[in-house]
Protein backbone atom coordinates (compact mmCIF):
# COMPACT_ATOMS: atom_id res chain seq x y z
CA UNK A 1 0.00 0.00 0.00
CA UNK A 2 2.85 2.37 0.81
CA UNK A 3 4.45 1.68 -2.57
CA UNK A 4 1.18 2.25 -4.42
CA UNK A 5 0.48 5.52 -2.60
CA UNK A 6 3.97 6.80 -3.39
CA UNK A 7 3.49 5.90 -7.04
CA UNK A 8 0.12 7.66 -7.17
CA UNK A 9 1.48 10.77 -5.45
CA UNK A 10 4.24 11.22 -8.03
CA UNK A 11 2.24 10.08 -11.04
CA UNK A 12 -0.40 12.79 -10.60
CA UNK A 13 2.36 15.41 -10.71
CA UNK A 14 4.32 13.99 -13.66
CA UNK A 15 2.80 11.27 -15.87
CA UNK A 16 -0.60 10.20 -14.46
CA UNK A 17 -1.20 6.44 -14.32
CA UNK A 18 -4.42 4.46 -14.06
CA UNK A 19 -4.24 2.75 -10.66
CA UNK A 20 -7.00 0.58 -9.10
CA UNK A 21 -8.47 3.53 -7.18
CA UNK A 22 -8.54 5.69 -10.34
CA UNK A 23 -10.09 2.87 -12.36
CA UNK A 24 -12.86 2.52 -9.76
CA UNK A 25 -13.53 6.26 -10.07
CA UNK A 26 -13.85 5.73 -13.82
CA UNK A 27 -16.32 2.90 -13.21
CA UNK A 28 -18.32 5.15 -10.91
CA UNK A 29 -18.53 7.83 -13.62
CA UNK A 30 -19.25 5.39 -16.44
CA UNK A 31 -21.71 2.95 -14.88
CA UNK A 32 -22.73 3.91 -11.34
CA UNK A 33 -23.98 7.51 -11.58
CA UNK A 34 -21.07 8.68 -9.46
CA UNK A 35 -21.85 6.29 -6.58
CA UNK A 36 -19.60 3.71 -4.88
CA UNK A 37 -21.42 0.73 -6.40
CA UNK A 38 -24.05 -0.20 -8.98
CA UNK A 39 -27.17 -0.12 -6.79
CA UNK A 40 -28.35 3.38 -7.74
CA UNK A 41 -27.94 2.65 -11.46
CA UNK A 42 -29.88 -0.61 -11.16
CA UNK A 43 -32.62 1.08 -9.14
CA UNK A 44 -32.96 3.84 -11.74
CA UNK A 45 -33.10 1.41 -14.67
CA UNK A 46 -35.10 -1.48 -13.24
CA UNK A 47 -37.05 -0.30 -10.23
CA UNK A 48 -38.52 -3.24 -8.30
CA UNK A 49 -38.39 -5.76 -11.15
CA UNK A 50 -36.23 -8.49 -9.60
CA UNK A 51 -35.59 -10.32 -12.87
CA UNK A 52 -34.48 -7.17 -14.70
CA UNK A 53 -32.30 -6.16 -11.76
CA UNK A 54 -30.52 -9.51 -11.76
CA UNK A 55 -30.09 -9.47 -15.54
CA UNK A 56 -28.61 -5.99 -15.49
CA UNK A 57 -26.25 -6.86 -12.64
CA UNK A 58 -24.94 -9.89 -14.53
CA UNK A 59 -24.22 -7.83 -17.66
CA UNK A 60 -22.51 -4.81 -16.08
CA UNK A 61 -19.37 -3.96 -14.12
CA UNK A 62 -20.10 -4.27 -10.41
CA UNK A 63 -18.35 -3.35 -7.18
CA UNK A 64 -18.04 -7.07 -6.43
CA UNK A 65 -15.77 -7.39 -9.49
CA UNK A 66 -13.44 -4.79 -8.02
CA UNK A 67 -13.44 -6.51 -4.65
CA UNK A 68 -12.57 -9.79 -6.35
CA UNK A 69 -9.80 -8.30 -8.51
CA UNK A 70 -8.05 -5.92 -6.10
CA UNK A 71 -7.19 -6.05 -2.40
CA UNK A 72 -9.10 -3.51 -0.31
CA UNK A 73 -5.97 -1.44 0.38
CA UNK A 74 -5.52 -0.80 -3.35
CA UNK A 75 -8.96 0.79 -3.66
CA UNK A 76 -8.39 3.84 -1.52
CA UNK A 77 -7.73 2.47 1.96
CA UNK A 78 -7.22 5.19 4.56
CA UNK A 79 -4.53 3.21 6.34
CA UNK A 80 -1.48 5.38 6.89
CA UNK A 81 1.56 4.78 4.71
CA UNK A 82 4.82 3.73 6.31
CA UNK A 83 7.22 6.53 7.21
CA UNK A 84 10.61 7.01 5.62
CA UNK A 85 12.53 5.84 8.69
CA UNK A 86 10.55 2.58 8.73
CA UNK A 87 11.11 2.15 5.00
CA UNK A 88 14.87 2.58 5.41
CA UNK A 89 14.89 -0.02 8.18
CA UNK A 90 12.91 -2.46 6.02
CA UNK A 91 15.25 -1.90 3.06
CA UNK A 92 18.29 -2.66 5.20
CA UNK A 93 16.68 -5.77 6.72
CA UNK A 94 15.22 -7.19 3.48
CA UNK A 95 16.40 -10.73 2.71
CA UNK A 96 15.27 -10.42 -0.92
CA UNK A 97 17.31 -7.82 -2.80
CA UNK A 98 14.37 -7.10 -5.10
CA UNK A 99 12.28 -5.97 -2.15
CA UNK A 100 15.10 -3.79 -0.92
CA UNK A 101 15.48 -2.26 -4.38
CA UNK A 102 11.75 -1.44 -4.55
CA UNK A 103 11.84 0.24 -1.13
CA UNK A 104 14.90 2.27 -2.09
CA UNK A 105 13.12 3.36 -5.28
CA UNK A 106 10.15 4.49 -3.21
CA UNK A 107 12.44 6.52 -0.96
CA UNK A 108 14.01 8.22 -3.97
CA UNK A 109 10.55 8.94 -5.35
CA UNK A 110 9.38 10.45 -2.06
CA UNK A 111 12.48 12.61 -1.92
CA UNK A 112 11.54 14.49 -5.11
CA UNK A 113 9.82 17.76 -4.18
CA UNK A 114 7.17 17.95 -6.88
CA UNK A 115 4.66 20.84 -7.11
CA UNK A 116 0.92 20.32 -6.99
CA UNK A 117 -1.10 20.93 -10.14
CA UNK A 118 -4.12 23.20 -10.07
CA UNK A 119 -6.76 21.18 -11.90
CA UNK A 120 -9.52 23.69 -11.10
CA UNK A 121 -8.69 25.73 -14.21
CA UNK A 122 -9.72 22.82 -16.44
CA UNK A 123 -13.15 21.76 -17.63
CA UNK A 124 -14.14 18.16 -18.25
CA UNK A 125 -12.39 14.89 -17.43
CA UNK A 126 -8.66 14.28 -17.69
CA UNK A 127 -7.78 11.56 -20.21
CA UNK A 128 -4.04 12.07 -20.72
CA UNK A 129 -2.95 9.08 -18.64
CA UNK A 130 0.49 7.77 -19.52
CA UNK A 131 0.08 4.17 -18.38
CA UNK A 132 -2.17 1.51 -16.89
CA UNK A 133 -1.36 -0.47 -13.76
CA UNK A 134 -2.87 -3.88 -14.51
CA UNK A 135 -3.25 -6.12 -11.48
CA UNK A 136 -1.57 -9.18 -12.93
CA UNK A 137 -1.97 -10.99 -16.25
CA UNK A 138 -5.54 -12.08 -15.43
CA UNK A 139 -6.82 -8.56 -14.75
CA UNK A 140 -9.45 -8.07 -17.47
CA UNK A 141 -11.53 -5.65 -15.39
CA UNK A 142 -9.14 -2.73 -15.74
CA UNK A 143 -9.03 -2.74 -19.55
CA UNK A 144 -12.80 -3.27 -19.77
CA UNK A 145 -13.53 -0.25 -17.59
CA UNK A 146 -10.99 1.97 -19.31
CA UNK A 147 -12.21 1.11 -22.80
CA UNK A 148 -15.77 2.06 -21.81
CA UNK A 149 -14.62 5.15 -19.92
CA UNK A 150 -12.48 6.49 -22.76
CA UNK A 151 -15.29 5.90 -25.25
CA UNK A 152 -17.82 7.68 -23.02
CA UNK A 153 -15.56 10.67 -22.45
CA UNK A 154 -14.51 10.83 -26.09
CA UNK A 155 -18.11 10.87 -27.29
CA UNK A 156 -19.04 13.60 -24.81
CA UNK A 157 -16.26 15.90 -26.00
CA UNK A 158 -15.91 17.13 -22.42
CA UNK A 159 -12.29 16.27 -21.62
CA UNK A 160 -8.70 17.55 -21.62
CA UNK A 161 -5.33 15.83 -22.10
CA UNK A 162 -2.45 18.08 -20.90
CA UNK A 163 -1.35 17.52 -17.31
CA UNK A 164 0.46 20.87 -17.16
CA UNK A 165 1.38 23.86 -19.27
CA UNK A 166 2.96 27.29 -18.79
CA UNK A 167 3.10 30.41 -20.95
CA UNK A 168 6.39 32.34 -20.91
CA UNK A 169 7.26 35.50 -22.80
CA UNK A 170 10.04 35.07 -25.37
CA UNK A 171 12.10 37.79 -23.72
CA UNK A 172 11.47 36.83 -20.11
CA UNK A 173 14.78 35.13 -19.38
CA UNK A 174 14.18 34.87 -15.63
CA UNK A 175 10.85 33.12 -16.13
CA UNK A 176 12.40 30.74 -18.65
CA UNK A 177 15.24 29.91 -16.24
CA UNK A 178 12.71 29.26 -13.49
CA UNK A 179 10.76 26.94 -15.78
CA UNK A 180 13.94 24.97 -16.55
CA UNK A 181 14.55 24.60 -12.80
CA UNK A 182 11.05 23.23 -12.33
CA UNK A 183 11.48 20.98 -15.34
CA UNK A 184 14.62 19.45 -13.78
CA UNK A 185 12.54 18.51 -10.75
CA UNK A 186 9.81 17.11 -13.00
CA UNK A 187 12.36 15.00 -14.89
CA UNK A 188 13.79 13.72 -11.60
CA UNK A 189 10.29 12.64 -10.61
CA UNK A 190 9.73 10.90 -13.95
CA UNK A 191 13.06 9.12 -13.63
CA UNK A 192 12.23 7.89 -10.12
CA UNK A 193 8.74 6.84 -11.23
CA UNK A 194 10.14 4.96 -14.22
CA UNK A 195 12.68 3.17 -12.05
CA UNK A 196 10.02 2.12 -9.55
CA UNK A 197 7.65 0.76 -12.20
CA UNK A 198 10.55 -1.15 -13.77
CA UNK A 199 11.40 -2.76 -10.42
CA UNK A 200 7.78 -3.69 -9.79
CA UNK A 201 7.45 -5.43 -13.16
CA UNK A 202 10.79 -7.24 -12.95
CA UNK A 203 10.22 -10.96 -12.45
CA UNK A 204 7.46 -13.00 -10.82
CA UNK A 205 6.19 -11.57 -7.52
CA UNK A 206 3.45 -14.14 -7.01
CA UNK A 207 5.82 -16.38 -5.02
CA UNK A 208 6.44 -13.68 -2.42
CA UNK A 209 4.87 -14.05 1.02
CA UNK A 210 1.88 -11.76 1.26
CA UNK A 211 1.30 -9.41 4.17
CA UNK A 212 -0.73 -6.35 5.12
CA UNK A 213 2.06 -4.00 4.01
Amino acid sequence: MTVLRALERCAWRTLPIYTPAVVMECASDTYWYGEFDEEAAIEEACGDDAAERESMRESMVTRAMFNATFPAWALGSRTRSLGRRTLRQLAEAADDRRIGDVIECVLRLLAVDLPDYDWSMREGRFVGFSGVLAWGPKDELTTRVLDDYEQMVGESGDYFEPCGEETIGAGDHAALAGWFDRLRTWCAGVKALDELTFRLTDGDWTTQKRGSR
